[in-house]
């Protein structure tokens, strides 16, 4: 008997909660409203951040160079404020892009910090043993501009490299020179002929392809910050209505409470 009295009074508490609520609907409204209008005025307020990825290949490597030697050179020229300036000075379009917003450091009263992950704007990353060039920016345009700065690396880098193995196809002709008749079947002149006439081949392909890495377009920008609209509106409506149930709840609590003070 006493359980199927405890189970009434819960069903009669838990009415009584819903019309509590009911009576407060208004309130209620008012709560989601004021939170709605909230989210929308972080989400317009806010400015937009979007990520895109620059994904490139090492397709053209030159015979005696490693690719992470080529990795650590395109970083080092990526982040070059005199290679970057020059390409500033040559770019036919303005950008916005500023060196200093890129670096992977900051300078804090004379020392020098590295950035937290979530403030770096420029990431070299590597993703399923692709990699990239992870870019997040306010400014659309400015990904495009990214594209073409590393296609100028792309191409400066090829200019040193070309350098380097014509110094190397000098050397070796000069040491191929040396050479008597009877020592080319010396396993390290034979050697030395391969390499001549692999630097020779090199430098026949980069002349049809001036280009060490071959890049793609940048993948289609995503929005990173502040949240979609639709998860933004949802969010604000669940926390309306926690909030607004609430402060109704308390509300006719307190008042209850008062009540009852008075009657006695």
């Amino acid at each position: 008997m006493n359980n199927i009295q405890s189970s009434y009074n819960d069903e009669i508490d838990i009415f009584d909660l819903l019309n509590r609520l009911y009576k407060g609907k208004w309130v209620i409204s008012l709560f989601v409203l004021i939170s709605i209008l909230s989210g929308l005025s972080y989400y317009f307020i806010k400015d937009h951040v979007y990520q895109s990825k620059l994904y490139y290949e090492i397709t053209n490597p030159p015979p005696f160079v490693q690719s992470k030697i080529i990795h650590n050179d395109l970083n080092n020229y990526f982040f070059s404020e005199k290679m970057f300036n020059k390409w500033k000075n040559i770019y036919t379009k303005k950008t916005s892009i500023n060196y200093e917003e890129f670096l992977n450091t900051e300078i804090l009263n004379g020392f020098v910090f590295q950035k937290r992950k979530d403030q770096l704007f420029i990431e070299f990353i590597q993703i399923d043993g692709l990699h990239a060039i992870s870019i997040k920016s306010k400014n659309l345009s400015m990904i495009n501009d990214f594209f073409n700065y590393l296609n100028y690396i792309n191409r400066n880098l090829m200019t040193k490299y070309i350098s380097k193995v014509e110094e190397e196809l000098t050397i070796t002709k000069n040491f191929i020179r040396g050479f008597s008749s009877n020592d080319f079947s010396n396993q390290s002149q034979i050697n030395s002929l391969q390499k001549l006439m692999d630097l020779n081949s090199y430098l026949n392909n980069a002349k049809e392809e001036y280009t060490v890495l071959t890049i793609k377009r940048p993948t289609v920008p995503i929005r990173t910050s502040p949240p979609r609209l639709s998860i933004l509106m949802s969010v604000s409506l669940v926390l309306g209505l926690i909030i607004g149930s609430f402060y109704v709840l308390i509300l006719q609590s307190f008042r209850q409470h008062k009540d009852e003070e008075n009657k006695i």
